[in-house]
């Protein structure tokens, strides 16, 4: 049986890009499947003998999701492109990463079977298909509005903004949508940040 391979940001330090991934809320037990980092990946494309596991040919590979579209020359993209020259790939709710134009003629190479975005950009003409976090069951619960306002800052993108209860995206799932459902207004500089409370309104009381 052929091997699926499903590739993500795959570690704690980002709640959105960790539970960004299909592989979380489908059963797939039927086929023969792994999980990989998609920094592992590029450590592999750059010879890094100790990834060599990483290493990715010849197989099925569900990228998904996260912001991993972005420019020619950046490792992310790289390593996009290293994966889909070499596997047929399925695109499942990725995002760009990247305030210049990105380069998307990677999602109609002849070896992607299935291309689907989670934003919504001008002049690219490929299907919309919602981040997978959504099903989260986290965001069946209710939740009691205690705030007016709440913040969810990217560390690399703070909000320069004082007197509101604030969280980061590298805080765990659990106490991001507690924060979230707590509140009534939603500041973001965060994919998620902005995403997930859309998704939690249904649950506030």
């Amino acid at each position: 049986m052929k091997e699926i391979v499903f590739v993500n940001v795959n570690f704690g330090g980002n709640a959105g890009d960790f539970w960004s991934t299909p592989l979380k809320y489908y059963d797939f037990s039927m086929f023969n499947t792994r999980h990989v980092h998609y920094m592992d990946v590029w450590e592999s494309i750059k010879g890094n003998k100790s990834y060599d596991f990483a290493k990715i040919k010849d197989k099925i590979v569900i990228i998904g999701g996260g912001g991993l579209l972005t420019t020619k020359g950046n490792f992310m993209q790289d390593t996009t492109e290293f994966l889909v020259k070499n596997n047929k790939v399925i695109f499942w709710g990725i995002g760009s990463n990247t305030f210049e134009t990105p380069t998307y003629d990677i999602l109609n190479h002849p070896n992607v079977i299935l291309a689907g975005i989670r934003d919504i950009v001008y002049g690219l003409n490929i299907d919309y298909l919602p981040c997978v976090s959504c099903k989260n069951s986290l965001f069946d619960k209710p939740y009691e509005i205690t705030n007016e306002i709440g913040v969810i800052e990217h560390p690399r993108l703070p909000i320069q903004i004082d007197g509101f209860p604030k969280i980061t995206n590298q805080s765990n799932i659990e106490d991001i949508i507690s924060f979230i459902g707590t509140k009534e207004i939603i500041l973001s500089s965060t994919f998620h940040g902005v995403y997930w409370p859309q998704l939690d309104r249904k649950s506030r009381r």
